[in-house]
Order: C-alpha cells, then structure tokens, then sequence
C-alpha cells in the first residue's frame, strides 16, 4: 500500500480542503461562548443561501439523521405517504416510514433508470398523500432524477403533497434548491459536495412545510424542527454542538458564493470519468449519471475486490456497489475539493491498475 494518506474518490466522505482539515485540527471552543455564536451565524446566514431557504438547520447527525428528521416533523400517524424508489437510498425511506407505523405507498423500478412520471402520476390521481419522498440522486447507483419534473406533477395533481427530497449527492454538485425546484424539504449531509467531515445533517424547509410541522403529532424529541429553528435564529443550537464542523462549514460556504463555478467544475470532473470510461471500455450503470458520482459495471473478467485492493494499494479508495449490485459495479465519487490534476492523477493510475489486472488475467 501506498505510504501516502488514502484520497478518497467515493461518494462521500470526499476530500477536504488545507483549512478545514487545519480547523478541524485546532482546541475546541465552547458551543455557547460569544465567539462561536458569531460563526454559527454566519454559517446558518450562508447555509440559508446554499438550500434557497431562510428555514434551515442542522443537527449532529449523518445524513440519514436528516432524513428521519423530515419524516417525524412533517407527518403524523393518520397521514400516508408516496415513496419513489430506484436504489438503496429510496429504500431507506420506506424503512424509517414503516419504523414510524406511517402508511405508505411505493413506487420501485429498475435501479439505474430515472422514476417512471406516468406511474407518479397516476398515484397522486388515485391518492391522497401528505408527502411525497425521493432522492436526488441515488447515490447507490449514481442516477440523478428530475425534481422539477416531480415537482410539477405534484404541484398539477397534488398541490397539497409535500415534496421531500433526499439531496444528500446532489446539494453543492449541481443546481438544486428549495426555491427553484418548488421543494419542500430538501436534505444534505456534511460529507458529500460540501466537503466537511462526517457528522451533519442539513435541512432546507418551505413555508408549506414549516406549517406542516406545526400539525405533525409524530415523536420527536432531539431532531425537532420548531425548537431548534427557534434556537438558531437566536446565535444558538439546543444542545452541545460540533463546534469545530460548525467552523468549518463556515469557511466551506465561503466558497459557495460563486455556485455556478462550483457546478461546472463538478461536470467538468464528471466529463473527465466518463470520457475514461469510454476509453478504458468501461459500461456506465445509469442511464441519467449524477455529476457528482458515477456508478460503473467492473469487467466480467475482473474481480472488483481485486479493483479495489489495487486501487486503493494505489493511494486511493472508491466504492463498490450495494444490495445486489455489490460485487458488479465500483462507484467514483467526484464532488468537493477534487482538482482537474488530481483527477487526471488518479484516472492515470485506474489506467494501469485495469491493465496489470488484465494482463494478470491473460
């Protein structure tokens, strides 16, 4: 293995940036000194900015925390719900409905395809539903999905559906945002696009759904919307904090002001992958690629834990597949602080690796 640290190209946790890493290096101060309220300020002002909403808040949590969050704050147990599910992640969300007794409905199609319009459609025509959950992008098979589309069947056949919306590889990677794309409740996580360490979740809200948490009568004690949003428009959280994330995540959305170069330097990564998975005659999972991971089948002929062992023998560590695709499909994530030369560097190296284990297999 390489002497030098492992650089991550999964989908999450990504690199992080010299300032964060030095931040995260540094004696932690106080959550509830006057010096830390400031930075929570600006982080929470700059984060309203990122999401397209002055309704957000964080938790200490990963991103899933986030997810549980939206359910038990804008549902209650008489209501029933619309889960689109295409990949691991749209899974989750049928398992934390059903962990919270909320009736729900599922639509499921083949992994690696974009949902099926006419099937939402015809669910939302036949059915009441209080919200309406899907990913993004499925980060399990690296698809991105068309939340504009979605949001506009809902907005057509089922104005009073809340949209919610997992953005977990998608918030930071390309546009997407609660005032643009007509969306409810829209979910991230530190360690993707973002490009902090593991540990927060974030939560964009609409007007529809803030008043819908005043009505939900689900359980919640730590991730309650209402109290912490009070708390966080006062300079303060409800309880201890990771005061060192907090920081660098204000450093972090510094650099979100220019969105629009954050976004084409993601396809520009994008481009760089794919234009190597045709070169290397690599087969792409998905059929929609979210800029911000690719999902890609491993050769027949090759074992993907080989892939990987000499991938990451290499200095670098990607993902494989989930659920049933586990021992077929590798996923690279390429979001956050991952430069055009450290990409070339590392599709450089992919290079030779698919080589020596082709040469290993002849």
């Amino acid at each position: 293995m390489s002497d030098r640290p492992i650089t991550l190209f999964s989908p999450g946790p990504v690199p992080m940036s010299e300032i964060s890493l030095k931040i995260m290096g540094t004696p932690p101060i106080h959550h509830r000194s006057k010096s830390f309220a400031q930075s929570l300020k600006n982080a929470h002002c700059s984060l309203s900015g990122l999401l397209g909403t002055p309704h957000c808040l964080a938790f200490t949590s990963t991103g899933s925390g986030g997810l549980e969050s939206s359910i038990v704050n804008t549902l209650s147990n008489t209501d029933k719900a619309l889960c689109i599910e295409g990949g691991k992640f749209g899974e989750r969300w049928k398992e934390i409905l059903k962990a919270y007794g909320v009736k729900h409905d599922f639509i499921s199609f083949k992994w690696g395809k974009t949902p099926p319009l006419d099937q939402i459609k015809e669910q939302l025509l036949t059915n009441k539903y209080k919200a309406v959950f899907i990913q993004a992008c499925e980060t399990s098979t690296g698809t991105r999905y068309s939340i504009k589309e979605i949001s506009k069947l809902i907005k057509d056949f089922s104005p009073e559906s809340l949209l919610v919306v997992d953005g977990i590889t998608a918030v930071g990677a390309y546009p997407i945002s609660v005032a643009d794309d007509q969306i409810d409740v829209l979910i991230t996580g530190s360690q993707k696009a973002l490009s902090l360490a593991t540990g927060m979740s974030f939560v964009g809200l609409s007007d529809k759904a803030l008043k819908a948490c005043e009505r939900s009568n689900l359980p919640k004690y730590y991730f309650n919307y209402l109290e912490e949003l009070k708390c966080l428009k006062n300079g303060t959280t409800r309880f201890s904090s990771p005061t060192q994330l907090w920081l660098c995540l204000e450093e972090e959305l510094k650099s979100f002001n220019n969105l629009e170069e954050k976004h084409n330097h993601t396809l520009r990564l994008q481009k760089m992958m794919i234009d190597w998975c045709r070169q290397e005659g690599l087969e792409l999972f998905s059929s929609n690629p979210s800029p911000s991971l690719t999902a890609v089948y491993c050769p027949k002929d090759i074992s993907l834990s080989d892939l990987r062992t000499e991938i990451l023998n290499q200095g670098y560590f990607i993902a494989g597949g989930q659920g049933e695709y586990t021992n077929s499909l590798f996923r690279v994530g390429h979001m956050g602080h991952i430069s055009l030369s450290l990409m070339e560097d590392f599709l450089k190296v992919f290079s030779k690796v698919l080589k020596k284990l082709r040469d290993r297999r002849d």
